[in-house]
């Protein structure tokens, strides 16, 4: 199998909306294909999905079918584009732990997009709620947890690239979103627990003040 004819440069921000950043890197000069015309297919993780109606507001509607040779219109910017499945649950959380055939897993498949573009793109993107991986931990996680310090690198998937009209490889992009992950199960109580001996700290603070005032009228 000879190699992928297109390395792909892949970045992604971090934050509950990252942006993926796509563009072709080193274009080869033997490539059959003489435009500049890219296909990317990103079969993305679970953590990540893509809003259909931003993508339509942003680049128009869907493509009916990328199937055959796609092509791009001379004066044509936006990428043509394609989704499946068409309808994303944008409310439920990531499930990275339950089986696929798992009848408490979500029954719809993960997302795959498919985008015909020149030059570069950039994909808004959404992140799930991501789970925290256990109820218990340590006293560094917790530590973490308190100061916001708790994320999940996720991967972006695998992704299918090749100039349009050539046959597409997986590509290694090594692009990962930096994600924040929901509070654990522990944390509310430890912060109770925490409040209540502040309180009583500053209280016995206060009291030791008073009583030392009042010793101190008393002896003048």
């Amino acid at each position: 199998m000879n190699p992928p004819s297109l390395r792909l440069n892949a970045t992604i921000s971090s934050s509950l909306h990252p942006h993926l950043h796509l563009s072709p890197l080193n274009p080869d000069p033997t490539s059959s294909s003489p435009s500049s015309c890219v296909q990317v297919r990103l079969h993305l993780p679970d953590a990540l999905f893509v809003d259909p109606d931003e993508l339509v507001d942003l680049w128009g509607a869907p493509s009916l079918d990328l199937s055959s040779k796609p092509s791009l219109g001379a004066d044509q910017t936006s990428p043509v584009w394609t989704l499946s499945p068409r309808i994303v649950d944008i409310e439920r959380p990531e499930s990275p732990t339950l089986p696929p055939q798992s009848l408490k897993s979500p029954q719809t498949g993960r997302s795959k997009l498919d985008l015909v573009f020149t030059g570069a793109v950039d994909v808004p993107l959404h992140a799930r709620y991501l789970i925290p991986d256990a109820a218990e931990a340590s006293w560094d996680a917790m530590i973490k947890a308190f100061n916001g310090d708790i994320y999940r690198d996720v991967s972006l998937g695998r992704v299918e690239a090749a100039y349009c009209g050539e046959r597409m490889e997986f590509v290694d992009t090594n692009a990962v979103a930096r994600l924040p992950v929901g509070d654990a199960a522990y944390r509310l109580p430890v912060e109770a627990v925490t409040a209540a001996v502040v309180w009583a700290g500053w209280a016995w603070v206060v009291y030791a003040l008073v009583r030392a005032t009042r010793g101190k009228t008393k002896t003048e």
